[in-house]
């Protein structure tokens, strides 16, 4: 971990707000032509064959080993594009050619949080655009913040139909909530957790003795704030959401009351890694790219001095 915190910094350190997501989009991009590689040419490579379930046969994993490895990724090169796009107004027609690549992926990979939180996270940073802006009517700020509200009780009411109307899945998320549900009930240690990395990782980890054994080979309980808690206990668990929720806030803050369009996309990726918690596997570990980005994304939201200092942040603000 403490070798992956300082790889973060360097990378935060050696790069401004634009670099790091010029970075994040030469890399992600390179992985997105090789995944479309091996899914058209190399496909015993780069498609499922059921090798992990039934239900993964046919989907896309590209170069990245699993579905919704793919599906993440992918998302996370989306949203740096989209903000290139239509933040910084960068219409270079490569931007739209890997737009429309990184959807494709997506789509083919079959990842429904990554699909959701494809569509969600852009709505919540142009909603909160709408709300926050000054040259904006209040009415028209209070009808937007109504509809969003209708749209967010429509989208509870009729959950379940997506689930299993649209993606084909079941109200337990494929099996998810019995992980969450069988952690809760034989975890011997709820307050401070079994250690850090003390339960799916590694063979006859303590996974294999704790759950039923449908689950033992599972590498995480796709729930981050589950892994935390089945880990680090309460504590930890408090701690990760209060560290998670503050820089959430600090980078709405500096996005959307500081008006520093600049950290459209550290917001845009805090906001990701926070909501694909709540059904994808959790970040918190060692060479974790995700677990890289958040560290990123934090030393930059927090690093006082480097705002308005680079001249691409000022040329941007």
């Amino acid at each position: 971990m403490a070798g992956t915190l300082v790889f973060s910094y360097v990378l935060y350190r050696s790069s401004t707000i634009l670099t790091f997501t010029s970075i994040i989009i030469c890399a992600l991009t390179l992985g997105a032509i090789l995944s479309l590689f091996f899914g058209f040419f190399i496909p015993d490579l780069g498609i499922h064959a059921g090798e992990t379930s039934i239900d993964h046969i046919g989907l896309w994993k590209g170069v990245y080993g699993f579905k919704n490895h793919l599906g993440r990724f992918m998302v996370v090169l989306t949203l740096a594009v989209f903000v290139m796009i239509f933040v910084f107004k960068r219409t270079d027609f490569k931007y739209f050619l890997i737009l429309l690549m990184s959807m494709f992926l997506i789509y083919k990979s079959g990842s429904s949080t990554a699909l959701l939180l494809l569509f969600i996270c852009p709505l919540i940073y142009c909603f909160l655009n709408i709300i926050v802006s000054s040259k904006i009517n209040r009415y028209i700020q209070a009808l937007v913040l109504l509809i969003f509200l209708s749209f967010v009780l429509i989208g509870i009411l009729v959950l379940p139909y997506i689930v299993v109307e649209i993606f084909g899945k079941d109200m337990t998320g494929s099996g998810r909530t019995d992980i969450w549900f069988s952690l809760f009930n034989v975890s011997q240690s709820p307050l401070i957790g079994h250690g850090f990395g003390g339960v799916f990782w590694g063979e006859y980890n303590s996974a294999y003795y704790l759950l039923d054994e449908a689950w033992f080979n599972l590498g995480h309980a796709h729930n981050g704030w589950v892994d935390i808690w089945i880990e680090l206990g309460y504590i930890g668990l408090f701690l990760y959401l209060l560290i998670t929720l503050k820089v959430v806030y600090a980078a709405y803050n500096l996005v959307f009351r500081k008006k520093y369009n600049i950290y459209a996309y550290i917001f845009l990726l805090i906001l990701f890694l926070f909501l694909y918690s709540f059904s994808g596997g959790g970040f918190v570990k060692q060479n974790n790219m995700l677990w890289v980005l958040f560290c990123c994304s934090w030393y930059y939201v927090y690093s006082r001095e480097r705002i308005n200092v680079n001249d691409d942040d000022v040329s941007i603000k």
